[in-house]
């Protein structure tokens, strides 16, 4: 259809809906359309007693006609830049759904189109105004909205394409539902509308069709749509006669066209679904729209039990009061009605009415089950996994439902709290932190980010902060087929919020395993209450920290001395402290390393005096009596006992294999690189551990794909331009590998890079401003003085570095003993000197 053709038909339905009921038929011959069919279809919009059903289909019939055609090649143009529309998937009173695929994230959705009429009547800018409340909506058991707009005179709104049924196809295939069955999908779906509720938002068209089932895991869709529809309609909606909801399961008051409707509403749709589910029909029956809503205002609930007698009286009783016509006399809340009929369900039930008056925590929709169950949680169990075998698992960063990008710090460290908390147990491998943030942004799928991850499941969560309660929501997703576990929310006040992340990542492992072992829960103990405000600058520090900046470094330093003042006996504040000021005196350097380390093996030494089981305390103090102290066997004593008490710690792999490379014991080097990579797979660190100690290990193939691996991961980055330097100065490239270090700005390795290739005035030009530096790469400079033949020099540097207690000293012996780097060839000619060797002789490397 002629784009024009369709603007006018739009036109005609807005003209229409803006004209009193009277006038309407006047006007009739004013909108001049000749398509018959069309023309019927919009005569039947001025007869007063006509069905929403059969004007809908009339109007649909018009527009799909020959002669009509609805512009399906029109949506597909107004949308090609962002899907790609396939075929129709059917249609409901609101919309028609296409499966499209998503160009921009390369995944199936469902596009919904609002019918023309309803679009005419509401008008874009206020449909998409209202619909944005629907956005923030983040529950396991709710079907997320992608997306949302105008194209042309289209009105759509963009969901997840569920592979699965709604509970309509289960019921035209099944008929009734088992009790357990029907209690699980109710659950499901009240632990959905708890959540909205509690955000102000009414779903307004509960109904089979808007359940899905899939893999067991219950998620109801189009949430807030009806509301938005309504809100933006407002009086002209009413007006045209135009209904929003579907009359066999809408409450009495929406029937009778009240705008103010709130949660109890859903809850008498939730009553009718469950009604159908046990007895194969609504409660309410009729051959019109207003004969249902008619009967539902006079007729009593039909008995359940004289079509279903096996259900028990206690939950019939549950069900008659989730359809009470008053909504006062119904359950609170949909979690109210949820638990009773669980309690009924199950035989435990004394009278609906015990649980009619339990207080709600907070704002933000925790239901009573918080108060019953005690502990903070609740939650529901979708699939049990006993036939999923999860041996690795990614928890992807954790949404922040705040709107707050100033708390962005703390939903990082609720995401790092539950990866360190799931990463001691033993018998899962759980893909660190770094690995797992490139995920924040994306729209990736879930599969898709498995294969690149090489997990079985993934974790997804939300972060809900509000005054000093804490929400954490976490889902538990599995590949192959994807298909959601396990799903649970939790609330804790904020001193308690140790408890939280504990309860979390305790859930998690025993939905997947079956809970942590003995030995695991007797180390882990009880986790003990914090002071919020000394919490929350442990937070900002650690969030800072992240940023691996100078700046960010001062900023996490100022931050964990603030934490510790305020709470002296915080032991992971104590250990973030450390490495906080191991990396300003390493290798980013704005400290010396006599100014920084000291400071370092202090707040490592009080972590672990405070607790003794702080896997990361002791990874700091690996580093600093490998880096700083030259203490060899104690570093390998510290490094053991972090991965004995976290053998899923990243950076205690990573360190240690770093560690063992300087002992000179590549292949257990290798052992831990291998497992940094298996951790940390689309990180480019762990990768260039693995390229640099395959080729100490003399496996060339293996540092070979490591590389293709980390110039894939970081084609242009500092680590893979570093790597690439490496691997030309291996192979006799010099001056190639200048280039190289140079675009890593490390002068000091090209300076070395020069003078391997002959170019001395291109060495000493990049060596000069080098000397000036307050914390100059002394070790790297001393290298390229000794490839100059700058013998006198070069010591002058090594003495200096040693003085200074330079991070690089810990590599001399490594240096002297591996054959592929001829950057350290130079050292050998100095070996000799009696100051190096005094150098050696008090460093004490082991033989």
């Amino acid at each position: 259809m002629d784009p024009r053709r369709w603007e006018e038909i739009q036109a005609a339905f807005e003209e229409l809906a803006e004209l009193e009921a009277a006038d309407r038929r006047s006007r009739l011959a004013v909108i001049g359309t000749t398509d018959p069919a069309l023309r019927a279809a919009i005569e039947s919009l001025l007869v007063a007693d006509a069905e929403a059903d059969d004007l809908l289909a009339s109007i649909d019939a018009a527009l799909l006609s020959p002669a009509g055609t609805q512009p399906v090649q029109y949506l597909k143009d107004a949308l090609a830049d962002r899907y790609r529309i396939e075929r129709e998937l059917g249609r409901g009173g609101m919309a028609t759904v296409y499966l499209a695929e998503d160009l921009r994230h390369e995944r199936m959705v469902a596009v919904k189109v609002l019918r023309p009429e309803l679009a005419a009547v509401i008008g874009a800018e206020r449909f998409l105004r209202e619909i944005k409340l629907t956005a923030r909506l983040n529950h396991p058991h709710i079907l997320p909205l992608f997306d949302s707009g105008e194209a042309g005179r289209f009105l759509y709104y963009v969901m997840p394409h569920v592979d699965g049924e709604t509970l309509r196809d289960r019921l035209n295939r099944d008929g009734q539902l088992g009790l357990e069955d029907a209690v699980q999908i109710t659950r499901g779906v009240a632990d959905a509308l708890s959540h909205a509720h509690g955000m102000g938002v009414i779903h307004r068209d509960i109904k089979p069709e808007n359940i899905m089932v899939s893999g067991g895991h219950v998620v109801v869709a189009d949430f807030g749509i009806a509301r938005a529809v309504a809100e933006a309609g407002g009086d002209r909606l009413t007006e045209t006669g135009l209904a929003v909801g579907t009359p066999a399961y809408m409450s009495p008051e929406q029937g009778a066209g009240e705008s103010q409707v709130d949660g109890r509403s859903d809850l008498y749709s939730l009553g009718c679904v469950l009604y159908e589910m046990l007895a194969g029909d609504p409660p309410f029956a009729g051959s019109s729209a207003q004969a249902i809503l008619a009967r539902k205002a006079v007729d009593p609930v039909p008995s359940l039990r004289v079509v279903r007698r096996g259900v028990s009286e206690a939950v019939q009783q549950v069900l008659l009061r989730a359809l009470e016509r008053a909504p006062g006399d119904r359950f609170a809340t949909v979690q109210q009605f949820a638990q009773a009929l669980e309690a009924a369900a199950s035989g435990t039930a004394q009278a609906a009415d015990e649980r009619h008056h339990l207080p709600t925590r907070w704002p933000v929709a925790v239901a009573a089950a918080v108060v019953i169950l005690g502990g903070g949680w609740w939650g529901i169990n979708a699939l049990g996994p006993a036939d999923v075998r999860i041996e690795r698992l990614a928890v992807l960063p954790f949404d922040n439902l705040m709107q707050d990008d100033a708390q962005d710090y703390f939903v990082d460290g609720m995401h790092d709290a539950v990866i360190t908390e799931l990463a001691q147990t033993g018998a899962l491998t759980v893909i660190s932190r770094s690995s797992v943030l490139r995920y924040r942004d994306t729209n990736q799928s879930i599969p898709t980010i498995a294969g690149e991850l090489g997990v079985e499941a993934v974790v997804e969560g939300s972060v809900l902060r509000v005054g000093d309660t804490v929400r954490i929501q976490a889902q538990l997703i599995g590949v192959n087929p994807e298909r959601h576990l396990w799903a649970e929310t939790y609330d804790e006040p904020l001193r308690d919020v140790l408890q939280l992340q504990s309860q979390v990542a305790r859930a998690i492992a025993a939905a997947i395993q079956g809970g942590l072992a003995p030995e695991e829960e007797a180390r882990r103990g009880e986790p003990r209450v914090v002071n919020p405000e000394a919490y929350g600058a442990y937070l900002k520090g650690q969030y800072h920290q992240s940023q691996f900046t100078h700046e960010g470094l001062r900023r996490a330093t100022a931050y964990l001395e603030e934490a510790v003042a305020i709470d002296s006996t915080y032991a992971p504040a104590y250990a973030e402290l450390a490495a906080a000021y191991t990396l300003r005196g390493g290798w980013f350097g704005d400290l010396t390393p006599i100014e920084a380390f000291p400071r370092a093996q202090t707040a490592a030494e009080n972590a672990l005096r405070l607790d003794s089981s702080l896997a990361s305390g002791y990874v700091q103090l690996g580093f600093i009596r490998n880096t700083f102290n030259w203490d060899w066997p104690g570093a390998e004593t510290a490094f053991r006992r972090a991965l004995a008490l976290d053998p899923n710690d990243d950076a205690a792999h990573g360190l240690y294999a770093n560690f063992l490379r300087m002992m000179t014991r590549f292949d257990e080097a290798l052992v831990h690189a291998k497992k940094f990579v298996e951790l940390a797979p689309v990180t480019p660190m762990a990768w260039l551990m693995l390229y640099v100690t395959s080729l100490d290990a003399n496996h060339p193939d293996e540092a070979t794909r490591a590389l293709e691996q980390l110039m894939e991961l970081e084609p242009d980055g500092r680590l893979a331009q570093t790597v690439l330097g490496w691997k030309r100065v291996a192979e006799g490239d010099f001056e190639g590998a200048a280039e190289a270090y140079e675009a890593a700005a490390f002068p000091a390795r090209a300076a070395g890079a020069f003078a391997l290739a002959g170019m001395e005035d291109a060495a000493r030009a990049a060596l000069q401003p080098l000397y000036e530096v307050p914390t100059p790469p002394s070790v790297q400079i001393a290298i390229a003085h000794a490839t100059l033949g700058d013998t006198t020099e070069a010591i002058r540097w090594l003495e200096r570095a040693y003085r200074e207690r330079n991070a690089d000293m810990a590599f001399l012996d490594y240096l002297l003993e591996v054959d592929w780097s001829p950057e350290g060839h130079a050292l050998r000619d100095l070996r000799s000197d009696p100051r190096v060797e005094a150098i050696f002789r008090t460093m004490d490397f082991p033989d």
